[in-house]
């Protein structure tokens, strides 16, 4: 009897176990599934469609397609499929899929900013602390988290939506090994009057083969993110500030004699708190700020002194303008700045320092040349053609240079400078070259930066017709070849003729 029972026990569970089986065996109709797609970052890309889908099992799918952002690309699903629009797919259980966003390949180092709200620095004069990692380039050079403050830089080009930056690292770095030795400031300029991003790149190009400098800054190309947002292309260079591996000269503030960084500006007086005789001075008709701390009567000692230079300069005298200025720097910036011609030669950042202890006025180091070679309307139309530097070229700007002017009316100087040409003119005839070669190794990173920026057939400053009407990168690099080509043909003739 007790087997009996143990048997029908037993027949009981066998059919209560079939019954559940045959229960878990049958589709639910009604059972519902969820497929989300989702990116990796917003910043570099979204899910465009319908993302978050609840679907009956066996139902498919409707359509998504994977959107990247200016300068970033789409690299696949994190399942493994790799077309950029999805659809019409069945899933058996809740799905979670993720397209994959990052930046192209490219030829240039990669600094990625990372600050505490906002992807834009939104002060000239402000510093925003931030975070900095280079990648993308040689693993010595590589850094993750480097702490630093970031602000923005410029005059006109601050204004424009492009935004050029300086950098202040919390400790001296000498990042990319580009720089003479470890420094805490450097630029991030951004370029964007110069559709193609070379100019000032081909002014500390030549600025480093002249020996009549004594400090050049160097100049990498660079790529660059702020939290996530792609800011595109960028030239970095050096601060120019007194240091041992940059401006090298002694400041010593208890002594009046001691070496002055100062900039022929004639913007000094437009900053919030500019004061004359504190901030800046004048002399000759000029405005100059001295690029360091100076009590009141530095600013007196450096202004006599210059004022001294401009009389000796206006004057003519080889004696009297000799043992005030260093000729070599002198000549070596007026070549550079007449090849190029750098419409602002004679307005602003325009360098030099004095030497301490009875030391000469240098000239240097170069900066800021992104409107010169062809790129103002208002130089030539554009044109290769023609003396700026030298003589105002007849235009009466008052960005010209009084100094220059009056240097090459002396027929010593310009002996100087014929014979200067000669020595040198064969770096000048190289260089559009040099701009070739380099804007060829980073063409990725170019198409990306004009991908963010679209400004082909536009003014964006000063550009002539003939640049506004170039509709491509293509267009505007052999503009500028051709520009560079022609203007050396052209300066060679003038001065094997004078």
């Amino acid at each position: 009897m007790k087997n009996k029972h143990l048997i029908l026990i037993f027949s009981l569970l066998l059919a209560l176990f079939a019954i559940v089986s045959c229960a878990d065996s049958q589709p639910n109709e009604h059972e519902t599934i969820n497929v989300i797609f989702k990116s990796n970052d917003t910043k570099k890309g979204t899910v465009k469609g319908n993302p978050e889908q609840v679907l009956e099992k066996g139902q498919k799918t409707d359509w998504v397609i994977a959107d990247a952002e200016d300068g970033f690309e789409f690299k696949g699903w994190s399942d493994g499929v790799t077309d950029i629009k999805r659809e019409n797919e069945i899933f058996r259980s809740d799905t979670e899929i993720t397209a994959i966003f990052e930046l192209p390949s490219s030829e240039l180092p990669l600094l990625s900013f990372t600050m505490e709200s906002g992807n834009e620095v939104t002060s000239k004069t402000e510093y925003t602390p931030i975070t900095l990692s280079i990648s993308n380039t040689d693993k010595e050079y590589c850094f993750e988290e480097i702490s630093g403050d970031l602000r923005g830089r410029g005059n006109a080009t601050w204004k424009m939506a492009k935004k050029s930056y300086r950098l202040k690292l919390g400790k001296k770095m000498n990042l990319l090994g580009q720089g003479r030795g470890e420094a805490k400031d450097w630029i991030l300029l951004a370029n964007h009057c110069d559709q193609t991003l070379l100019r000032n790149y081909i002014a500390f190009y030549l600025a480093n083969q002249l020996d009549g400098f004594e400090y050049a800054s160097s100049a990498s190309f660079v790529e660059v993110m702020i939290n996530g947002d792609y800011k595109g292309v960028y030239l970095l260079c050096e601060q120019v500030e007194v240091q041992e591996s940059r401006v090298n000269i002694q400041v010593d503030p208890s002594k009046l004699d001691t070496g002055y960084l100062i900039e022929l500006d004639q913007y000094a007086d437009d900053d919030a708190g500019a004061t004359e005789g504190i901030t800046f001075f004048r002399a000759g008709g000029q405005m100059y700020t001295v690029k360091s701390d100076a009590s009141e009567e530095q600013i007196n000692f450096i202004q006599d002194f210059i004022s001294k230079t401009d009389k000796a300069i206006r004057g003519g005298s080889k004696a009297e303008i000799e043992a005030l200025i260093d000729l070599d720097s002198c000549i070596d910036m007026y070549l550079l700045q007449e090849f190029m011609l750098n419409i602002d030669v004679g307005w602003s950042s325009f360098f030099m320092y004095k030497k301490p202890d009875g030391g000469k006025l240098f000239f240097g180091p170069v900066w800021d040349l992104d409107l010169a070679a062809g790129n103002d309307k208002r130089l030539f139309d554009g044109g290769h053609e023609g003396i700026y530097v030298a003589d105002g070229g007849g235009l009466g700007y008052t960005q010209e240079s009084q100094w220059f002017i009056s240097l090459m009316k002396q027929h010593w100087f310009e002996e100087m400078v014929l014979a200067r040409w000669d020595e040198v003119k064969h770096y000048f005839e190289e260089i559009s070259s040099v701009a070739e070669k380099t804007a060829n190794s980073m063409k990725i990173a170019i198409d990306r930066n004009f991908e963010k920026w679209n400004i082909f057939g536009s003014r964006i400053n000063q550009e002539p017709d003939s640049v506004v009407f170039l509709s491509n990168y293509r267009q505007h690099s052999k503009h500028l070849y051709k520009w560079l080509d022609n203007r050396y043909t052209w300066l060679d003739n003038y001065f094997q003729n004078q």
